[in-house]
């Protein structure tokens, strides 16, 4: 019987996507130095940049959010051809106000969350700050869903090690065939949650290509009420 449903939150509870997007958009048209850079090409280079950074220094706690989130664009002023400490500070800034203004729930959480709550425990394992998340989730309207939370800055290493798996386990008080783990980064939140042995979904929201034939996926939330071992729960 299922007793924990885990979720990742960003970009499988959370649009995180939108909120980059748009909030990169916002500070590509009001920085000069970003205009000899198209900007489609450069939006690619700061996602790559803004997940290289969060794992090298976030999730080993080496720098903090702040500290990182001016990193980020310290790199990409450079692959510019700009180093610009007021700058970076300026779109360090500019930038979350506009991705904090810009955040929204994935379509299909807040019901999927009413459903599932009071019938089987529901938690979050994030490569986050409690901090950020928290906050992130009340101001979303989900954070009283929430049963069980494992955040990385309180151990300084995440997802895909296997100790956070565990450790969600034992906060759930849960064994790994009662557990169902459900996110949108396949080696992150399926692959590694599977060597814990924990069921997983993939939430492959843009129909990325599986890296395995036998990958359990879906297109988008609604997709997780044909789940056999769900089904009991979301009826």
């Amino acid at each position: 019987m299922l007793h924990t449903v885990f979720f990742d939150i960003d970009d499988t509870l959370f649009d995180h996507f939108n909120s980059m997007e748009a909030a990169f958009a916002h500070v590509y048209h009001r920085t000069p130095e970003f205009h000899g850079v198209p900007m489609d090409h450069l939006k690619k280079r700061h996602k790559s940049i803004l997940e290289e950074v969060h794992d090298r220094y976030v999730v080993p706690n080496l720098l903090n959010l702040h500290e990182a989130r001016k990193k980020r664009f310290e790199l990409l002023l450079e692959e510019c051809g700009t180093v610009n400490d007021t700058v970076a500070e300026r779109l360090k800034d500019e930038y979350r106000q506009a991705f904090l203004e810009s955040r929204m729930l994935l379509e299909g959480t807040h019901d999927l969350l009413t459903k599932l709550h009071g019938k089987v425990q529901i938690g979050v394992i994030s490569n986050n700050s409690l901090e950020e998340q928290t906050e992130k989730l009340q101001t979303l309207g989900i954070h009283h869903f929430i049963d069980v939370w494992v955040l990385s800055d309180e151990f300084g290493f995440g997802k895909p090690d296997p100790r956070i798996y565990q450790i969600a386990l034992e906060r759930a008080n849960c064994l790994p065939h009662q557990a169902l783990m459900i996110g949108d980064d396949h080696a992150k939140d399926v692959e590694a949650a599977q060597k814990a042995g924990i069921a997983a979904v993939w939430l492959n929201r843009f129909g990325h290509v599986a890296p395995v034939s036998d990958v359990r996926q879906v297109r988008g939330l609604h997709e997780l009420y044909a789940l056999e071992e769900l089904q009991p729960f979301l009826r």
